[in-house]
């Protein structure tokens, strides 16, 4: 026969070593289950541990810790239970617990005047329990100091009725105490405790606290990547801002450069168009090409002045498509080495002799 040695929670279960392995193999079903090790008493190496002494630094099961700590200073280590411990006693380990009283009820709950007769006694003063009276035990003692539970409750030794039913009922107690409460009142129900350590209660609170922990955890590293994010899309939203800064100070830089060129070109072309020559060209639509010349005065120019109006009405502000056919029939002309020069066809009602 195999001692257990391990409590799965899952399964609440106790297993030997072999079994426990056979049982919660890694690639079976219970493999994540939680198994803990059961503490075995240092003296008989057979029963579970019940106490563990504080000066001894062992475990010990309830036999083994009153033998072991019976006389002299042994006597005053002190010691904290490892399982529940029986409410009726105070000294042994609960194994069993009261779950109610069988509804059937004895001849004495049917028969009014044994009821009548036992609160005749008390009131006459006589408080020796009886056990017709009270279905219990008492403890033995000539003195009745206590009377053990029943169905209607404890008697003190001063007659004093103390709790009834309902005051057992869920109670843990330990094996000699249970089949004494069953002596005294055969419609208790009794059931046995599963072994359920005070370990195993704080293996789950410790387990829970490191799951709050770790979702604690979880959601600072959430919240720290977010905001690595967040600070992320900043600098990337600064860098964009500083390079389309530098690009458009770049952009302006040179188009100012180009204009302050084009005003200096300008003012050297006006000397130009100030003369008598140029403006008599322009007039009949044979002024040179300047430098500086706008896109309008580009078109305008290879006409006479007096048809600007009508030119003015067909271009209808589209100088730009209007100037590139311009430029283009110009570098066809240029290709081709023609000696005069054909307006574009939107005109076609004047004809100019040669092309300057």
């Amino acid at each position: 026969i195999r001692l257990v040695s391990s409590l799965c929670i899952q399964c609440n279960e106790s297993h030997c070593s072999d079994c426990s392995k056979l049982l919660h193999n890694k690639k079976g079903k219970r493999g994540n289950h939680d198994i803990i090790k059961t503490e075995q008493c240092i003296q008989c190496e057979f029963q579970v541990g019940c106490k563990y002494c504080f000066t001894c630094k062992d475990n010990y099961c309830d036999t083994c810790f009153t033998d072991q700590h019976a006389k002299g200073m042994l006597q005053r280590h002190d010691f904290k239970p490892l399982l529940p411990v029986c409410e009726e006693c105070n000294q042994r380990v609960a194994r069993q617990i009261i779950l109610d009283q069988d509804d059937d009820k004895t001849n004495h709950d049917d028969n009014p005047d044994n009821n009548n007769h036992d609160n005749n006694l008390l009131e006459n003063g006589n408080h020796s329990p009886t056990t017709s009276s009270i279905h219990g035990v008492t403890n033995g003692d000539d003195n009745g100091t206590i009377v053990s539970l029943g169905t209607i409750g404890t008697v003190g030794k001063d007659g004093v009725m103390i709790g009834g039913n309902d005051r057992i009922k869920g109670k843990k107690v330990c094996d000699t105490c249970a089949i004494n409460l069953k002596d005294g009142n055969k419609y208790i129900k009794l059931i046995k405790l599963p072994y359920w350590p005070y370990k195993v209660d704080e293996y789950l609170a410790q387990k829970a606290l490191e799951l709050e922990k770790r979702l604690l955890e979880e959601e600072f590293l959430k919240k720290k990547r977010e905001a690595l994010e967040k600070k992320a899309l900043i600098e990337v939203v600064r860098i964009q801002k500083v390079w389309r800064s530098y690009h458009c100070r770049k952009i302006n830089y040179l188009f100012i450069i180009e204009r302050k060129k084009w005003f200096k070109q300008r003012k050297l072309d006006d000397k130009i168009r100030a003369l008598l020559s140029y403006k008599v060209k322009l007039i009949f639509g044979f002024a040179p090409k300047l430098i500086s010349d706008t896109m309008v005065e580009t078109i305008l120019k290879k006409y006479p002045t007096w048809s600007y109006n009508f030119i003015i009405d067909i271009v209808n502000s589209d100088w730009q498509e209007c100037y590139n056919m311009v430029i283009e029939q110009e570098k066809y002309i240029k290709n081709r080495k023609f000696k005069y020069y054909v307006p574009p066809n939107f005109t076609n009602l004047y004809k100019i002799k040669q092309y300057d």
